[in-house]
């Protein structure tokens, strides 16, 4: 009973410790498909099998959320609410072996005054449209299917996801792959990403604004270094290469009035980072 961490991913548990996840921040292709990851309600993990290395442990629960967001920087912040959330994860363990397979639904709401101006004038033309748009009370489903195997030399990781909700957020999917390779204390890595939103199109100039506005459809391809520096600390470094789409926005970028969406720029991130254990 309490507040527990979305537990749908691979790396669900570690998401805030960055020390124990292989790159320097979780693939956003797939890991920012929900915005969902604290819940407050109750969970039960039922070891169903567990024999030597071998396990399957079905976690489960029901919970709500309320998640504050910001889309400029942090000037201003909204708020994002998910009720009557229902969630199931089944994973399996062997050896070198996890494999994971999770299912999430729940009703979301929003707290944002921009998006309630645009939903207002667009049913003072057509209602119909505002109403299938808003996100109030819409339902959502979210599954997640992910697997790893690691070695003490070799660390492969595939995971996938996919969001489904009848607003104007569109249905979203990801898939991720990473292999890193352990040489001592270094793990060089590579990560191939790929994600892709589903939207409407419509003839109204302001439902046109919001359908462009959540389109995240890119490519990325990093290459990235871990290197365990000492027991409790270890330095990553990654250089991320990203190509939106056509027509496409992406959550590292904030745009100038300048920003061409209609043939996006390919950028580079590069980024270091050290985590630390106490």
């Amino acid at each position: 009973l309490g507040r527990v961490q979305n537990p749908n991913f691979l790396y669900s548990d570690y998401r805030h410790v960055h020390y124990a996840l292989p790159w320097l921040r979780p693939p956003r292709e797939v890991y920012g498909i929900t915005s969902i990851f604290n819940y407050d309600g109750a969970q039960a993990n039922i070891d169903l099998v567990r024999h030597g290395d071998f396990g399957l442990r079905l976690t489960t629960g029901l919970a709500q959320s309320n998640t504050d967001y910001s889309r400029d920087g942090g000037e201003t912040v909204d708020r994002l609410r998910a009720t009557q959330m229902g969630y199931a994860s089944l994973a399996w363990r062997a050896s070198d072996w996890l494999i994971k397979l999770s299912y999430e639904q729940g009703n979301l709401f929003t707290n944002n005054a921009r998006i309630d101006q645009a939903m207002l004038a667009i049913a003072q033309s057509d209602s119909l449209l505002a109403q299938q748009m808003a996100l109030d009370g819409k339902d959502y489903r979210f599954m997640a299917f992910g697997v790893r195997y690691d070695t003490d030399d070799h660390l492969w990781l595939f995971e996938a996801a996919h969001r489904d909700l009848d607003a104007y957020f569109g249905r979203r999917s990801g898939v991720y792959t990473t292999y890193g390779h352990r040489l001592g204390v270094y793990m060089p890595y590579i990560t191939l990403a790929r994600t892709w939103t589903e939207v409407n199109s419509s003839n109204h100039p302001v439902a046109q604004q919001l359908y462009d506005s959540v389109k995240y459809s890119l490519t990325s391809l990093t290459l990235g270094i871990s290197y365990e520096w000492s027991s409790r600390m270890t330095v990553k470094g990654e250089a991320q290469w990203l190509k939106p789409d056509a027509g496409s926005r992406w959550a590292y970028e904030k745009y100038s009035s300048s920003y061409n969406f209609a043939a996006p720029s390919e950028d580079i991130l590069l980024s270091i980072g050290v985590s630390t254990v106490f």
